[in-house]
């Protein structure tokens, strides 16, 4: 798309050298950018990798899990006074690194209290940053996916998957989600593009080379 912009602009075209680690490291900037501050210490010990009680994910009392992502003050103070522990765990407490263990301890008994669609109903219109960790099922009957028409159905109807986004305007996009193919149902219609001669195509589906619709 940049290459098509570009060329839009002025009038050339060029070479594109694509790769896929390329392309996977650049995803990483963020963390290469933060990597001696927010990402200095092992694994699992920052404050965006479950290190901090306040950014992190607990089971509740039916198995259920409720994620948690309370990093500005506001946030925190919301957080830890709808848990019910905001006298024992203050907001001067939240960057108190020393304490997090007690604090994760502290959090992880208290969700184990209540069912998943109790705190859910506590943290409901909140602004703690707290939100149950739904199944693919839930999440296609739930209020806010409905009312936004984040899913849609596939072309025979076989399954839901996500709408387009983002939305625009005055140029809306017409989603239209095709079935993903079966197993080998284009194998045959690619072999004849490169050239092979359906006789061949034919011998190589008896005997199970290729995988497809009988010719």
């Amino acid at each position: 798309m940049l290459a098509l912009y570009e060329r839009h602009s002025s009038g050339r075209g060029q070479v594109i050298d694509s790769a896929m680690v390329d392309g996977s490291l650049y995803l990483s900037s963020f963390i290469y950018k933060n990597k001696n501050t927010l990402f200095g210490a092992p694994r699992g010990k920052n404050l965006l990798d479950s290190g901090a009680p306040f950014y992190d994910t607990y089971m509740t009392k039916d198995g259920g899990y409720m994620a948690v992502g309370a990093i500005e003050p506001q946030f925190f103070n919301e957080f830890i006074s709808k848990l019910g522990i905001s006298d024992q765990i203050g907001p001067k407490d939240q960057f108190d690194v020393a304490s997090w263990d007690n604090h994760r301890e502290l959090i992880s008994f208290t969700f184990r209290s209540k069912t998943r669609n109790e705190w859910e109903q506590i943290f409901d219109h909140t602004d703690a940053c707290v939100t149950p960790v739904l199944s693919f099922d839930e999440l296609s009957h739930h209020q806010h996916a409905l009312d936004r028409r984040l899913l849609i159905q596939n072309q025979d109807e076989s399954q839901l998957e996500p709408n387009a986004a983002p939305r625009l305007s005055r140029t809306s996009a017409t989603q239209v989600i095709k079935c993903s193919p079966q197993k080998g149902e284009h194998n045959v219609l690619l072999s004849q593009e490169i050239g092979y001669a359906d006789d061949l195509i034919q011998q190589l589906l008896d005997d199970n080379v290729l995988i497809g619709p009988k010719l």
